[in-house]
C-alpha cells in the first residue's frame, strides 16, 4: 500500500512508544482509530446516493364564496347601503382651475 513492511512498522511502533509511553499509546490508537472510522462514515454518506423525496399531497384548488354562493345568497349576505344626501354634492366653495404654463 505504502511500502511500508513489518520491520518499517515495528520501526514506526517503537518510536511511538519511547515519545508517548506506554499509558498514553493505548488512547493514541483508539483516537485515531475512531478519527479513521468517522472518516470513512462520512465519506460513505457522501458517496451515497440521496433518497428520493417523497412525493407532494396535491393541493385541492381554492374555491371562493362568491364564485360557489347563488348570486341570491351572495345579494342578501352582503346589504346594498345607500349614498348620504349630500355624499355627491360638496359643500365648500368650488376650485378654480390652475392656468398651466405653455412653453
Amino acid at each position: 500500500m505504502f511500502g511500508i513492511g513489518a520491520p518499517e512498522l515495528v520501526l514506526i511502533l517503537i518510536i511511538a512508544l519511547v515519545i508517548f509511553g506506554p499509558s498514553k499509546l493505548p488512547q493514541i490508537g483508539a483516537s485515531l482509530g475512531k478519527g479513521i472510522r468517522d472518516f470513512k462514515s462520512a465519506m460513505a454518506e457522501i458517496d451515497a446516493p440521496a433518497p428520493p423525496a417523497a412525493p407532494a399531497a396535491p393541493v385541492a384548488p381554492v374555491a371562493t364564496v362568491a364564485a360557489t354562493a347563488p348570486v341570491a345568497t351572495v345579494a342578501a349576505a352582503a346589504p346594498v347601503l345607500s349614498p348620504t344626501p349630500d355624499a355627491t354634492q360638496s359643500t365648500s366653495a368650488p376650485t378654480q382651475a390652475v392656468p398651466t404654463p405653455q412653453a
